[in-house]
C-alpha cells in the first residue's frame, strides 16, 4: 500500500500525453505525483464489474482517438456497458485536459453538463447574469 510514484518519463511520453506539445509535455512531467498504490494495483490489476442497469443519473465519457493507454474498442465497451454519452477527440492522446485541446474539452464537457442538468449550472456574474 506505499505510494506508486510517476511512471518513468518515457513511459509516461509514450502513453500519456505523447499527442502534447513539448512545452506541455514538461509542464504535466513536473507535475505528476506518487498516486495510491491500492488504487495503482485496482486500475492495472483487477477486473472491475460495471452496473448491469443504467445508472441514475447522465454519463459521459470521453477519450482520446490517439489514446495508447485506454484503446478505442475499450473505451466504446465503457460507453455501451454504462449507457453513456461519448465524446471522442481524434487526434488526442490520453491527457485530455492540457495542451491545445483542453478549452475544446472542457467547452464540450460544459455544453453537455448544461444539455443534461440545466441552465441553472451556468456561471453567473455579480450581476446575476
Amino acid at each position: 500500500n506505499r505510494p506508486h510514484p510517476p511512471p518513468s518519463r518515457s513511459l509516461s511520453l509514450r502513453y500519456l500525453y505523447h499527442s502534447q506539445p513539448e512545452a506541455v509535455r514538461t509542464r504535466i512531467w513536473s507535475s505528476l505525483k506518487p498516486e495510491s498504490g491500492l488504487l495503482v494495483r485496482q486500475l492495472t490489476r483487477t477486473k472491475i464489474d460495471l452496473p448491469q442497469v443504467p445508472l441514475p443519473c447522465p454519463l459521459l465519457i470521453i477519450s482520446g482517438g490517439d489514446d495508447r493507454l485506454v484503446p478505442a474498442h475499450a473505451a466504446q465497451d465503457l460507453v455501451h456497458s454504462l449507457r453513456a454519452d461519448h465524446y471522442t477527440y481524434k487526434t488526442e492522446g490520453h491527457w485530455l485536459l492540457n495542451g491545445p485541446a483542453a478549452k475544446i474539452v472542457v467547452a464540450d464537457i460544459h455544453r453537455w453538463l448544461i444539455r443534461g442538468l440545466g441552465e441553472s449550472l451556468l456561471i453567473q456574474d455579480d450581476e446575476g447574469y
